[in-house]
């Protein structure tokens, strides 16, 4: 009868044994990564980001008609060009002083945001943190000035936009969109009642952040954007034309 041995080779099994275990490693490592990955994007993908904002507010229609240097029925012209100010004084262009904005770096929003506050020099910044406050810069076709003169065509800011940072070099880009508290984006098409202040640099910003601005919808019916502000709470829903005699009338 012919007997067969088999032969056992540890240093081989061994072998075998590590390239094994260093295979399952690198499968979990990278489902581990891809999925990491998919959390940063998933992260990174654009969202809405209120900021609270305090606006002295106007306690009627004549006292704002009155703090602004010009009215009128615009519709904006653009989409809007967005950039970060660092302000070490007050521009005109923002009258609030912004709350910080912190995209939690826990859920791969790898930047803050901390805006500077007016007047104040913000610290030494950390990656990208204290860049700025996002102002947007729209393009305003003038239909009817109800108090003061204008161009046909004025630049407006606004407080907020669209942000973009880099999550991690050659990863996703971080997209935010600001706003702050009650005073949402300007979009193209839009018109709008404006009561407006001219900055230093010759463009406008709406007098008393959100109390100054209406909507007016495709019945010619306007709706203030602040609804709580007491200038304007008592002409919700009124008529264009109705609002707009009023102001005329208001000294």
């Amino acid at each position: 009868m012919h007997t067969s041995r088999l032969a056992f080779n540890p240093a081989l099994d061994t072998r075998r044994l590590a390239i094994l275990i260093g295979a399952g490693i690198l499968a979990v490592a990278a489902a581990t990564a891809g999925r990491t990955y998919m959390d940063v994007q998933s992260n990174a993908a654009d969202r809405v980001v209120e900021l609270s904002a305090a606006f002295k507010a106007a306690p009627d229609l004549a006292t704002l008609k009155g703090n602004s240097d010009l009215v009128i029925v615009g519709r904006i012209a653009s989409q809007g060009t967005t950039r970060l100010v660092t302000q070490s004084g007050n521009s005109g262009i923002t009258a609030p002083a912004p709350a910080a904005l912190n995209l939690d770096p826990k859920k791969a929003d790898a930047q803050k945001l901390q805006p500077a506050a007016p007047g104040v020099t913000p610290g030494k910044p950390i990656g990208n943190a204290n860049i700025g406050t996002p102002v947007t810069t729209y393009s305003v076709q003038i239909e009817r000035a109800v108090k003061g003169k204008g161009p046909t065509q004025i630049s407006l800011t606004q407080l907020g936009g669209k942000v973009t940072l880099d999550t991690y070099p050659g990863g996703p880009k971080l997209q935010r969109t600001v706003e702050f508290e009650g005073d949402t984006l300007m979009q193209p098409g839009e018109r709008n009642v404006l009561f407006l202040n001219r900055a230093a640099d010759g463009t406008f910003f709406v007098a008393s952040g959100p109390q100054g601005r209406l909507s007016v919808d495709k019945t010619g019916n306007v709706h203030p954007i602040d609804a709580s502000a007491p200038a304007l709470r008592a002409h919700e829903g009124k008529s264009l034309e109705g609002f707009l005699t009023e102001v005329e009338s208001t000294r």
